[in-house]
This record gives structure tokens, C-alpha cells and sequence, in this order.
């Protein structure tokens, strides 16, 4: 952790002369990044350097107070450095925004874990660290959340910091953060900032505080009808070719997306429909349900639609019970497969050529047994068929108990298999 109250000088290298001796002259909140505001102790001339928390402390980054000199990571450039840089330079990207402060109960001494992030699956991933200093003693944990993320918010909290802003924003120069922070720093005697890891170590019991919810209980995997649910977006598609994708990529790269999202999302969905009338007619008791963001293209009669429209509010938490009574929970790679996949029993995740080099970073596997984990996590490629995606959904309803059984001796498991229609 890095003391900020008292402040303790963190280490930095001047993007003009790369002088490795600076004069730490205080910290700047900007949002998703917490700054150290240098003085370069060779040339004397200012500048910002990322402290080391969360992606700062894996890509390090330096900007001189006009931006026009900077040092960063070659791999961090287009998504975390061009993103930081312009918003200290473009008054386009910067925002105001309203600040509230929820006190549960009050300490002296803090530890501050910024969970600020554009990124659904960064603020997750951030917030998760919290289990990390609960219930330390003298201590108290104050989280700094968009407001929409609240109800991710663990027991034992002491405070809760919301940022009223939508994720979009939340790459933005926050302007009037800092001041607003530093204000309310004063009411304490010492305050550490937490150094939160982009993909910590999390088991169930690590969970539970986090989705209030428990996982799929695969001892009864066959005690409730099957269940197969979707995670369907507007801007991550499942399609069958690689002409669709390359339009997608085309479209993505130009910003062009939304003359084209009305094709992709029919495409989607026509997928979606082949899926759900193949499985009906292999066994008509499986349960079809459809998550996510809700458009104007029908998903037809065999589907349960609990799509909804984005408001102001996450409607993930709204899921989780349902993700927790399903079998099979299938989606487009994406941070919204998180929470699907830490509570549901199976998940079969498509992945386009595009995300390969983010592979399995949106999943959470809460499985001890590698094979087990294997069966049940099932990461197929780009233009995968609905015929593929069928049989894969239906092999793990009706082999699983195989598996079960070779890897947990004292399991039980009744003689139930996905029959087909008759």
C-alpha cells in the first residue's frame, strides 16, 4: 500500500531529461488514474507520474504538465497512455461531476481503493480486491465506485465514495475530484491508498460478499430443470462468418458501428433463434433465457427475453439469481461474462480472433479440478455454428455426470439424460 496521508514520496522518472530524482509535490485524483505531481530536481521542469496502483503499476506512466513529452509502455499506448494524455490536454474529455459520501461507520485511519475504470470488467476486478482489507483492525476500507456499481459493495465497508457519472466518462479528467477528495481527506489521521491487483485469486467464499449471491451447487445438477442462458450485447456480436467479422472490424477501426449495428444485430439473433430451435428439439424442457441489452429484434417464442434497456443503474445484479439456477450460461467474449460465469455451473464463451490476446480474462473459474474446469469452461472460436454450439450445450447437460462422478467420489449421481423429444 502507499501512504498518502502523511505523504510518502513514490518513485518517478522525468519524461524530459529522465532525471530519476524528483521532488514529490503532492498527489492529483483524476479519475480512473491517481497522479503524483513532480518536479524534476535536474531540469526543473513539472510533471505527472502515475502512482503505482491497479494497470499504473504494471505500465508506469509519465506526462510533462503541457503533455507534449511523455514516457509509457509501448503495449499500454492506445487504452491506457493516448487515453490519460488526452484527457489532460482536451477539455473535451474532461467533466464534472456530482460526488456523494456514504458513511457506514467512521475511522481515523483509512485505506482508499480507487475502483474508478471505463472498463465493466476493471471496475470488478477492482472492487474484488476489497476482501483483500476488510476487516482490519483500526482500519477502515473506503471504496471509490461509479455510483451505478454500488450494489457490488461488500459488508464491513466503512465508507462509500460514489462518482455519479456513466462508464463512458469514466476515462475522463474528473475535474473537480481532487479537490473535493482532499477536502475530505482531512477528516483523517492516515490514509494508505490500496494497491489493487488487475486479476486477483478468488474462490467462492471470496465471492459471496461481492454478488451476495451463491454459485451453482453442481452436487445438484440434475435436481432442477436444465437451464441454458445468454448474455447478448449491441456491440459484441455472435456471428457465423469471416466476412461479418471483417465488417465488424472495419466498422470498429472507422467508428462507423452504428450504421451497421441494425445487420450484425439481426445476424445475431437469427443465430440465436437456429440455437434455441435446435436445442427444442432435442429436449423441449430446457429452459431458453436471454440476458443482457435488450434491442428491437424479437428472439421468438422458445426464449425467455429478460433483456433490459441501459438506465443509470447496473442491471447485472438483477441476473445473478438466475445465473446461479443455470447450467449453461453462453456469451460473446466480454467483461459482462464476469459474473455469469462465477456463478453459473457451465459456460460456453465465444471468442473472436480480435480478443484472443485477452483470452480468459472475463471469466472467473471456481472449479479445484482441471478437468472438471475443462468440461464445464468451453471457449469456442469466431463463426462458430449454432449446430457446434448446440451440441457442445448438450453434451455437458448430458455427460456431466460422468465427469462428476470420476472426480468427486462421493457424489451421487441420479440416471438422468437429455433425451430427445418422441
Amino acid at each position: 500500500m502507499i501512504k498518502i496521508k502523511p505523504l510518502e514520496p513514490v518513485h518517478g522518472i522525468c519524461p524530459e531529461c529522465n532525471c530519476h530524482h524528483p521532488e514529490m509535490q503532492g498527489i492529483i485524483f483524476h479519475g480512473k488514474h491517481i497522479l503524483a505531481d513532480m518536479l524534476c530536481t535536474c531540469c526543473e521542469k513539472k510533471y505527472y507520474h502515475t502512482i503505482p496502483v491497479a494497470h499504473d503499476a504494471l505500465f508506469p506512466m509519465a506526462i510533462s504538465q503541457h503533455g507534449k513529452k511523455h514516457s509509457y509502455h509501448p503495449q499500454a499506448e492506445f487504452w491506457l497512455a493516448q487515453p490519460l494524455i488526452q484527457s489532460l490536454k482536451n477539455s473535451k474529455l474532461q467533466t464534472k461531476a456530482q460526488i456523494t459520501f456514504e458513511q457506514i461507520r467512521h475511522y481515523k485511519n483509512i485505506i482508499l481503493l480507487n475502483c474508478l475504470d471505463k472498463c465493466y470488467g476493471h471496475i470488478l476486478y477492482k472492487c474484488f480486491n476489497a476482501y483483500r482489507y476488510l476487516n482490519l483492525p483500526d482500519t477502515g476500507l473506503v471504496m471509490l465506485i461509479p455510483s451505478f456499481m454500488r450494489w457490488i459493495v461488500p459488508d464491513g465497508v466503512a465508507e462509500v465514495w460514489h462518482v455519479h457519472l456513466p462508464a463512458e466518462k469514466l476515462n475522463h479528467y474528473i475535474l473537480n475530484l481532487n479537490t473535493v477528495i482532499h477536502q475530505r481527506l482531512t477528516l483523517y489521521q492516515n490514509v494508505l491508498l490500496a494497491t489493487s491487483y488487475i486479476h486477483p485469486e478468488l474462490e467462492e467464499k471470496t465471492l459471496y460478499p461481492f454478488l451476495k449471491t451463491h454459485p451453482f451447487d453442481l452436487k445438484k445438477f440434475y435436481e432442477t430443470p436444465f437451464r441454458i442462458t445468454f448474455f447478448l450485447r449491441n456491440d459484441r456480436f455472435w456471428l457465423s462468418n469471416d466476412i461479418d467479422y471483417f465488417l465488424l472490424l472495419v466498422c470498429k477501426k472507422y467508428k462507423i458501428l452504428h450504421l451497421l449495428r441494425p445487420y450484425f444485430l439481426f445476424k445475431q439473433t437469427r443465430l440465436v433463434k437456429k440455437f434455441a430451435r435446435i436445442i427444442h428439439k432435442k429436449n423441449s424442457a430446457i429452459e431458453l433465457i436471454a440476458t443482457g441489452v435488450k434491442n428491437s429484434f424479437s428472439l421468438g417464442p422458445l426464449i425467455k427475453d429478460l433483456r433490459k434497456q441501459l438506465g443509470e443503474d447496473d442491471p447485472m445484479h438483477s441476473w445473478t439469481s438466475i445465473y446461479a439456477q443455470t447450467h449453461i450460461v453462453i456469451g460473446v467474449h466480454g467483461s459482462h461474462m464476469l459474473v455469469p460465469t462465477a456463478l453459473s455451473a457451465a459456460f460456453i464463451e465465444i471468442v473472436p480472433h480480435y480478443k484472443l490476446i485477452h483470452y480468459t480474462e472475463d471469466i472467473l473459474f471456481k472449479n479445484s479440478s482441471s478437468r472438471l474446469t475443462l468440461f464445464l469452461g468451453r471457449i469456442l472460436t469466431q463463426c462458430t455454428s449454432a449446430k457446434i454450439l448446440a451440441t457442445h450445450a448438450l453434451h455437458v447437460l448430458e455427460h456431466f455426470k460422468y465427469i462428476y462422478e470420476n472426480t468427486n467420489v462421493n457424489f451421487s449421481c441420479p440416471k438422468t439424460e437429455v433425451r430427445a423429444n418422441k
